[in-house]
């Protein structure tokens, strides 16, 4: 059943192309100003687009929507969530700037090790090409 309906789909799509192309010939013929190729492809860009959204992006929107709730995902896991707060810091019974200077000591060493991968991996691709410029 779900390839009948995607052929049938894929079917209402290209009648929709051709027809598209059609009204584009025929305005072309019927009209009295002599348009170049770029004009008239500005003027009919946000048909097009217009036309494009309605096949494709509702679609799409659909397939989206019922992969998430197969999976379930919800509005409430989309937003964004608060600040983490780390167990182990409450955990201590530390005060609250003592909390705070933990917690950007983390986001610093973080940043660093970041930094540090990236930066060997940069490396580790530049030792495979040899001085000749060979990969090794």
């Amino acid at each position: 059943m779900r390839a009948s309906l995607q052929t049938n789909d894929s079917d209402e799509i290209n009648v929709n192309l051709v027809e598209m192309k059609d009204d584009l010939i025929e305005s072309k013929s019927h009209s009295f100003i002599e348009v170049t190729e770029n004009v008239l492809r500005e003027l009919t860009r946000s048909i097009i687009n217009e036309k494009w959204i309605k096949l494709f992006w509702n679609k799409r929107c659909e397939e989206t929507i019922e992969l998430e709730k197969t999976r379930g995902i919800t509005k409430e896991l989309k937003r964004k969530r608060g600040k983490k707060v780390i167990e182990s810091e409450r955990d201590e019974g530390s005060s609250g700037d003592e909390g705070k200077i933990k917690l950007k000591n983390s986001k610093k060493l973080k940043l660093v090790t970041k930094n540090m991968m990236l930066e060997n991996s940069k490396d580790n691709v530049f030792r495979l090409i040899n001085i000749n410029g060979d990969i090794k």
